[in-house]
């Protein structure tokens, strides 16, 4: 991700005193962290990195403070649907943000046509196997 493509991204961290866990006070900090690009910008690798990296943050930030820090953070890799995410007043879809960091709109419109490519096969593959429980 070029740097500019990557201030097109946010996260959102939630954090503070202890709340609670399954009815008890909590005795250690949780973490929750959102981080939000437009959609076309993350892949299953992608992903992993981000709740890799937000992980190995609060790990190091914590220093040893409390055990398994790994344990309480929870990491939601979301992307804002094309067409919602907004900045300098206007709509930006994922051609505008690769044109601005330098990638061109076509290769944007390849990554939008792949990835609904790929939702279509996924909702044709659950109607075919509807279909199949239908029939019996």
């Amino acid at each position: 991700m070029t740097p500019s493509a990557r201030a097109s991204s946010s996260t959102r961290t939630a954090s503070g005193p202890p709340a609670a866990s399954a009815g008890a006070p909590a005795k250690q900090p949780r973490y929750r962290f959102v981080c939000q690009v437009p959609e076309g910008l993350y892949n299953d690798e992608r992903r992993a990195a981000v709740t890799a990296a937000m992980t190995q943050a609060v790990v190091e930030a914590e220093d040893g403070s409390w055990p398994h820090p790994e344990l309480r953070v929870a990491v939601f890799t979301c992307e804002v649907k094309d067409g919602t995410w907004g900045g300098g007043g206007r709509i930006l879809r994922l051609p505008d943000i690769y044109e601005i960091s330098g990638g061109g709109r076509e290769a944007a419109g390849q990554v939008l046509a792949e990835r609904r490519r790929q939702e279509a096969e996924l909702i044709l593959a659950a109607a075919d196997e509807q279909a199949g429980r239908s029939a019996v």
